[in-house]
């Protein structure tokens, strides 16, 4: 028998009326999975679960995207959301961009993906990705879903509100990602967002593979994910340099855990993965990917690996009482570099002040690494030198209250002559970065749980109190907001960590 029906997405949209020859009974059946639970394949092409999110909660839930087959290489298959007409030079440039960049860097580098559904290939899903977008607003410009690596029986025992495709596969924003670049006539920052996503898959890789005890904390996983794009060849993302004066201005922690992953953690978690490329290349990425301990750990043994020079030597000087030396002095170096003078000046001109040390000293530079910033663009320079403009707070006499959680920055910008600055009470768990223009004052202490503060002294003005943005003049930002703000200022990557009760569920269920 002939038979006519028509495929519709959420809503009731009509994507295409399909004609079939079908037994009455097989006509039946495939009327009855419409509309049931069951995921449902349409003729040359596949339904997927997808995650709708809320940007505001950061809650989720999952519905289907019933897409098309449209193309293959050797390592990926791109599937499209069926409603969603993608050009067909942007699905080969998208598959050149995995076979030819991401592909041979990350898998040489990092390590290779795992393989639960057999297919030995990944799954790029391009799709509507659901995060209520309006022109203006945050975006998720692509996700890694960790809970595809088990299967949907797991899942569904596990939570019945979850699902899971089991594959490895990557989720791609159509709208407004890939109709920006398009419009454009730039695909980079689509690209940079397939890198960033296949670092992630990798990373949960580690995990899954039980090389590792825990899943990475989001600073960490999103900070590598982020250069990634740019070892890849799809950077510097100057869109996150611009970010980072609201970081400043909003004293957001590098390596306090957040409930959701936003802007301004983004922006943190880059520049100081960028700062750490620029320095030890992506041998130095890569020996921090490879390491099996995570957080300031991880990171810490990473640097040590390929610098254990870093500390001791005149080097960083003065490091009584940190935890992780390594990580803590490179932090050190990065602020230094970014005050000292010109971005890609050698930061040894700025002085520190640690611990409440009225006396100062200035850091080394005769190790095997040039500890300078190494921005790749002058747009990228550009970008961050205006962020210091305008994430800085100007220095004032009146009273400040508030303390400065583990690894956020105040950046106060010196109003005179440079002459000397220090703390005169207090300080414990503090360090200052001073440079002719700005000094950075920030909590050195890894407890996330704790906060320091201290009075301190430029001989210019006298700061009485602890330092926070209150009673501070805040120096406007010049970059464009709003609707006018461009996207790779709003892209987010949205991250959908598995909770600890779930992961031991699945993990006891399906060995490895």
């Amino acid at each position: 028998m002939i038979r006519y029906f028509r495929l519709t997405a959420p809503g009731n949209r009509v994507l295409r009326r399909v004609r079939l020859f079908l037994p009455a009974a097989l006509f039946f059946l495939t009327l009855h999975c419409v509309g049931s639970s069951a995921l449902y394949d349409p003729p040359g092409g596949k339904g997927f679960w997808a995650r709708r999110s809320d940007l505001n909660s950061g809650d989720s839930s999952f519905y289907r995207v019933t897409s098309m087959f449209a193309a293959s290489s050797k390592n990926a298959e791109i599937y499209t959301e069926a409603k969603r007409d993608v050009p067909k030079s942007a699905i080969d440039g998208l598959l050149a961009a995995f076979e030819n960049n991401v592909v041979p860097v990350e898998h040489l580098w990092y390590t290779t993906p795992t393989d639960v559904d057999g297919s030995g290939k990944i799954i790029l899903l391009l799709l509507d990705i659901q995060d209520g977008y309006q022109a203006g607003g945050g975006y998720i410009a692509g996700y890694f879903d960790p809970i595809n690596h088990y299967t949907e029986a797991a899942v569904n025992s596990t939570n019945s509100k979850y699902h899971s495709n089991h594959a490895e596969m990557l989720y791609l924003d159509t709208y407004p990602g890939l109709e920006d670049a398009l419009r454009k006539n730039n695909l980079t920052q689509f690209y940079a967002t397939l890198a960033h996503e296949y670092q992630h898959l990798l990373q949960f890789g580690k995990y899954y593979r039980g090389d590792q005890n825990d899943v990475e904390p989001p600073w960490v996983d999103e900070g590598l994910a982020e250069v990634s794009s740019d070892l890849t060849g799809y950077g510097p993302q100057t869109g996150r340099a611009n970010n980072f004066r609201s970081a400043l201005l909003n004293g957001t922690s590098l390596i306090k855990e957040t409930n959701s992953f936003m802007l301004d953690n983004y922006a943190t978690s880059y520049v100081y993965f960028r700062y750490l490329a620029d320095v030890y290349g992506l041998g130095g990425i890569a020996s921090i990917f490879k390491n099996n301990q995570i957080g300031v750990a991880g990171v810490n043994a990473g640097i040590e690996a390929v610098d254990s020079g870093l500390v001791g030597g005149g080097l960083c000087n003065e490091t009584s009482g940190l935890t992780y030396k390594h990580f803590s002095c490179s932090y050190r170096y990065m602020w230094a570099a970014m005050l000292s003078g010109n971005l890609g000046d050698q930061p040894t001109v700025a002085k520190i002040h640690f611990n409440s040390n009225a006396s100062s000293f200035t850091l080394g530079g005769a190790g095997n690494y040039t500890y300078a910033l190494k921005p790749a663009t002058t747009a990228y320079s550009q970008e961050l030198t205006n962020t210091l403009a305008a994430g800085s707070y100007a220095a004032s006499s009146s009273q400040i209250s508030g303390a400065l959680q583990s690894y956020a920055v105040k950046l106060m910008k010196i109003n005179g002559t440079y002459t000397d600055t220090n703390f005169t009470s207090g300080g414990t768990g503090l360090t200052i970065v001073a440079g002719p223009q700005y000094f950075a004052v920030f909590n050195h202490d890894v407890s996330t749980s704790v906060t320091h503060g201290a009075a301190i002294s430029d001989q210019l003005t006298t700061l009485t109190g602890e330092v926070t943005p209150a009673s501070l003049q805040t120096i406007t930002a010049d970059a464009p907001s709003g609707a006018s703000a461009p996207l790779d200022q709003q892209k987010l990557h949205w991250h959908f960590p598995l909770q600890p009760e779930m992961r031991e569920f699945l993990q006891s269920e399906e060995p490895r």
